[in-house]
């Protein structure tokens, strides 16, 4: 049997399918294959599988897509989904289980106008895991920078905790304004401390 494609994801790790969402309106995809490998074949978008060198660059073991020789900005991506299946051709002609990847391409200008950006379920599954965890970590930072609409999400959600049985709480540094700190502007060394808001 073909061994199927693996693509590199925007995490650096190597995968036969992987989903996810970007504001980058083009991009390139690349993996390795097996070294069986004669050809690689994309279908874009549910178009027809190709080995079309202006879309597939192959050396034989490793891929790109499309060619940076002919689209030297990568794949233009649609607003929604996109899905590339990518699939390995052996010599004898058989084929592989295809690869899949499905990039969601939002706008920049539709971040934070969502009417429910966390979602119907979101807030059940953050309470089961603070009920479950033995530290619970707040890391929202100033709510001053958060976009109108969402500054008073946070003590409302701590409330929303508390009445379903979690009572504490930390942070890894508090801002001026006494929120708890975003781990992205805090030191690797911050430890969790006790926090009562």
């Amino acid at each position: 049997m073909t061994t199927t494609p693996q693509v590199l994801g925007p995490d650096g790790v190597l995968r036969e399918e992987f989903v996810f969402s970007t504001t980058m309106p083009s991009r390139f995809f690349s993996g390795t294959a097996d070294s069986a490998t004669a050809d690689i074949e994309v279908s874009i978008r549910g178009s027809a599988y190709t080995s079309d060198p202006d879309f597939v660059a192959f050396d034989g073991e490793d891929w790109v897509i499309p060619n940076p020789e002919a689209y030297p900005d990568g794949l233009d991506l649609v607003v929604g989904g996109n899905v590339l299946l990518i699939r390995a051709v052996v010599t004898s002609g058989s084929v592989s289980t295809p690869a899949s990847v499905t990039v969601r391409l939002i706008q920049a200008s539709d971040l934070g106008v969502v009417a429910d950006p966390v979602g119907p379920d979101n807030h059940e599954q953050v309470v089961r895991g603070c009920r479950g965890a033995a530290t619970v970590v707040c890391a929202w930072g100033d709510r001053r920078k958060l976009p109108i609409g969402h500054r008073e999400w946070a003590p409302l959600f701590l409330g929303h905790l508390r009445a379903r049985g979690v009572r504490r709480f930390h942070a890894l540094a508090l801002t001026r304004a006494g929120d708890p700190g975003h781990p992205l502007y805090l030191p690797a060394s911050a430890r969790p401390l006790p926090w009562d808001p």
